[in-house]
């Protein structure tokens, strides 16, 4: 693959996994007014579901972020592009395309050419940065298993394995009808050298950090760390489908101006602490996990199409999706005149993803 950039390498892999029909992952490679873009997604519901949710957001992002400008920071370009994508979906499944209450996570990064990282994520699809031998988590998942281990009810160890682990807080559509966006409060500066890592959980909830961290280290191009990680998740179960996105920072960046990167900080700065106080009222309020949970666990997803929870895999779709793996197909819902809400929501209910493979046989490649 053509790297976007001469300051980039980047290097692309996917693979429908041993025990699914449909690669229900997309990802997408895009330069805009802001710089270069890179974006996966994870859709949910089952074939000609999720392959919509997931073709809905990345052509909704992309419209969005083709129109940016600098007239504002790209985490408002980011939460505006991911809440239109979040609106795109649900009037989708509400007239007839895909089926009802399909969802996809996303997560996007953004390379200016001020030499700048951004980043945006909604579900459990992850961002990492590795530097100098180091594996830094730059996204934090919305999902239940995320909750317990942030309120110490269990240890991250733990959560690796966790019976939950496909539920889902937020998302991009889905069944809730609101979502959360969560964006860098202030640019990332890049290092020659850095390799930034995106990937589905296919990939991440499978390979533990230092595994990750051992393979990014390796002395290989891109598009060789992107098939050892992918490969190394099949050798793990393989259960669910795996995308990876490599990126490699080849040239020392441009100095960025002081006075734009100055507005671009305080703007940033500024967001971030409206949504940390509007995280606290949210939790103030009541919080978004019922307190039931924390003794039960969340509704068990067999029970929870009265609530709303989205489709698992094998749903009836309404309408066949587009083919997500040679990039065919397009679904076309209609337009409307949309709102943004707020990053902060309540009362969030979990998301059903198809459930994974209780201790699946290791197959080979």
């Amino acid at each position: 693959m053509k790297p976007p950039s001469s300051a980039y390498s980047v290097g692309v892999f996917t693979h429908v996994g041993h025990y699914r029909e449909h690669n229900e992952d997309l990802y997408a490679l895009f330069s805009c007014p802001l710089g270069e873009v890179f974006l996966v997604c994870d859709g949910m519901g089952g074939h000609g579901a999720g392959d919509v949710a997931a073709h809905l957001a990345v052509e909704r992002i992309k419209e969005v972020l083709s129109g940016a400008s600098a007239a504002f920071s790209p985490a408002y370009w980011f939460r505006r592009a991911f809440y239109e994508a979040h609106h795109a979906i649900l009037e989708a499944s509400q007239q007839g395309y895909g089926a009802l209450h399909m969802g996809t996570t996303a997560v996007a990064l953004l390379l200016t050419p001020g030499g700048e990282a951004w980043w945006a994520h909604t579900g459990d699809s992850r961002l990492y940065l590795w530097r100098r031998g180091k594996l830094t988590v730059l996204t934090h998942d919305h999902s239940y298993v995320s909750y317990l281990v942030d309120s110490g009810q269990i240890t991250p160890e733990a959560a690796f394995n966790h019976p939950h682990s496909n539920q889902l807080l937020f998302s991009l559509g889905g069944a809730q009808g609101f979502t959360l966006v969560e964006t860098s409060p202030y640019p990332l500066r890049v290092e020659k050298g850095d390799r930034f890592l995106l990937c589905s959980d296919g990939v991440s909830g499978l390979l533990p950090e230092k595994q990750m961290e051992n393979l990014l280290s390796a002395p290989k191009p891109p598009a060789e760390l992107a098939q050892d990680l992918v490969n190394q998740a099949l050798d793990a179960g393989g259960h669910d489908n795996a995308t990876v996105i490599v990126v490699e920072i080849k040239e020392a960046p441009k100095e960025a101006s002081v006075q734009g990167s100055f507005w671009k900080v305080g703007l940033g700065a500024l967001a971030g602490f409206l949504i940390g106080v509007g995280g606290a009222l949210w939790a103030f309020q009541g919080g978004a996990i019922p307190k039931s949970w924390t003794q039960q666990g969340p509704p068990d997803s067999s029970q929870t199409s009265t609530a709303g929870a989205t489709n698992p895999k094998g749903a009836s779709p309404i309408q066949a999706g587009p083919d997500t793996a040679s990039g065919k197909g397009k679904a076309a819902p209609p337009t409307s005149s949309l709102s943004y809400p707020s990053d902060s929501s309540s009362h969030a209910t979990p998301t059903s993803r198809a459930p994974r493979t209780d201790n699946p046989p290791h197959p080979g490649r």
